[in-house]
């Protein structure tokens, strides 16, 4: 007669250390699903402000201010012309990283047609896209304000659609001397301000464009030998006006 105790003990204990295995990956999960439920989404705002130039300082957190377990964040981002009207927020905590991420709500139409050319149906894929964005399309920056519940302390990480944000700057990020003068400013909005130069390759002045908080004001343009030759203007792009007499 064979004796079975071992195979059964092990068996028992194959199937004890299963059902642990099992009991450990529920509780796992149960503790996932309640650590998700914790970190929540509250409220979020959108505002088109063009106070800081993202494109020069990048997406950035404005502010992040923990009060009663509530965490109350700004960052400001480069819209890229969306129509935030089309999008709805969502976030993700995970390994101490906040991701917050826009999710296009359009809808896509799809619709068939036969070719009779290529003697086959055809697939088209349409974005119901709302009017007003076909009209004008989104403003380029955005400062968005997030409202978001079970944080005793802010994230060390976090990202806005999968890219890592930095705090705004603080200081000018930008500038040159001339002659003891200061130039081609670039303040912490990633603004131009004041007296912009341009030289000729040979070190003489070509240009001088003047700018408030972004935004141009008037420019000149010189030959090499110092005199002013033309006008400046500036909207989308550069233009330069040549004088028929030179001043």
């Amino acid at each position: 007669m064979k004796d079975r105790s071992n195979h059964k003990s092990c068996g028992y204990n194959a199937k004890n250390a299963m059902r642990g295995y099992l009991y450990i990956v529920l509780v796992f999960l149960f503790i996932d699903t309640i650590d998700a439920q914790k970190y929540q989404l509250i409220d979020s705002k959108h505002y088109p402000d063009n106070s800081k130039n993202c494109s020069l300082i990048g997406n950035c957190i404005s502010t992040k201010i923990i009060k009663n377990d509530t965490l109350y964040l700004t960052i400001f981002v480069n819209n890229n012309g969306r129509d935030l009207g089309a999008y709805r927020d969502s976030i993700s905590y995970k390994n101490d990283t906040l991701s917050l991420i826009l999710i296009d709500t359009n809808k896509i139409e799809i619709t068939f047609r036969f070719d009779s050319l290529k003697n086959r149906m055809d697939t088209f894929y349409t974005a119901n896209m709302p009017a007003l964005r076909q009209l004008i399309g989104g403003f380029d920056f955005q400062r968005f304000q997030y409202i978001l519940a079970g944080f005793k302390n802010a994230p060390k990480v976090f990202q806005f659609d999968n890219d890592n944000l930095c705090d705004c700057p603080i200081k000018i990020i930008h500038y040159e001397f001339y002659k003891g003068d200061t130039i081609n400013v670039i303040d912490n909005n990633g603004k131009k301000q004041n007296k912009w130069l341009t030289f000729y390759d040979t070190g003489e002045i070509m240009k001088l464009k003047n700018y408030k908080d972004g935004s141009f004001i008037n420019g000149q343009y010189f030959n090499k030998q110092g005199i002013i030759i033309g006008e400046i203007q500036e909207a989308e792009i550069e233009t330069i006006i040549i004088y028929e007499k030179e001043k």
